[in-house]
């Protein structure tokens, strides 16, 4: 069972979580934001899931809330979707906004 510290500690790291996604929400990278959340178990025309769940889809997700939270720059973020792997870069090849950092 946790302590009460530890509760507390867990709390403002919560806290601190959905102010960086408030953020996020309204920075630059809102809209892929938002696409990338949409990825997980959409069915493509193939029936296939477009996204399944990993934790590179989750390492993605989290970068771009980031990238967008302190309005990182294309290029940074570009780089750093590279740094995350061939998944990553493949998934971003799926949303749009992000699609054309590649283009």
């Amino acid at each position: 069972m946790a302590t009460l510290e530890e509760l507390a500690a867990f709390d403002a790291a919560f806290d601190e979580d959905v102010c960086a996604i408030d953020k996020a929400h309204n920075g630059p990278y809102a809209a892929e934001i938002e696409d990338l959340l949409h990825l997980s178990g959409q069915a493509e025309i193939s029936g296939t899931i477009a996204v399944t769940p990993t934790k590179t889809y989750a390492q993605l997700i989290a970068l771009v809330q980031r990238a967008s939270a302190v309005n990182l720059s294309q290029a940074e973020l570009k780089e750093r979707i590279i740094d995350l792997g061939d998944t990553a870069v493949k998934i971003a090849h799926k949303v749009g906004g992000l699609a054309k950092l590649f283009a």
